[in-house]
């Protein structure tokens, strides 16, 4: 009998809480038609390091870009389930404090702003760098 495989979604209580396909707000510096999105994740209220949050971005990663949908770069911000107490008119949790308790960016060398340098759907020079990690004291790395 062979064990189940638990994804790292699962084994870190993470759940993916939507997808944005554009940038909130301006952005200096970032042409906004780069097709780029961003992916909420909740995850419980307990410290993660650097390995764990990318585990999950990987994974929801190739999600998201299963869906057929193509981006120059794909960003991960981690909400942890205080942060997320309230509810807006139509039930959904509202995020409450900023800025996000972890980020994950998959983008040309691991930056968000060179997504303008990549083909759409060319992910060759991708990889994944922790952005901020607010869990506990980090060492920022990439992946």
């Amino acid at each position: 009998m062979s064990e189940r495989k638990v994804g790292a979604c699962e084994k870190y209580g993470a759940t993916r809480i939507d997808i944005w396909e554009k940038p909130l707000g301006p952005m200096p510096g970032f042409n906004h038609r780069i097709p780029r999105c961003v992916v909420n994740i909740r995850i419980p209220d307990a410290p993660l390091d650097n390995m764990a949050f990318i585990a999950i971005a990987k994974e929801q990663k190739d999600r998201v870009l299963s869906f057929g949908k193509q981006y120059n770069a794909v960003g991960f911000s981690f909400w942890t389930e205080t942060q997320m107490t309230e509810r807006d008119k139509d039930g959904n949790l509202k995020y409450l404090h900023e800025p996000a308790t972890a980020i994950v960016d998959y983008a040309p060398g691991g930056l968000w702003e060179d997504a303008m340098n990549a083909k759409i759907g060319d992910y060759s020079a991708h990889s994944f760098k922790v952005i901020a990690n607010l869990t506990k004291e980090a060492d920022y790395g990439d992946a």
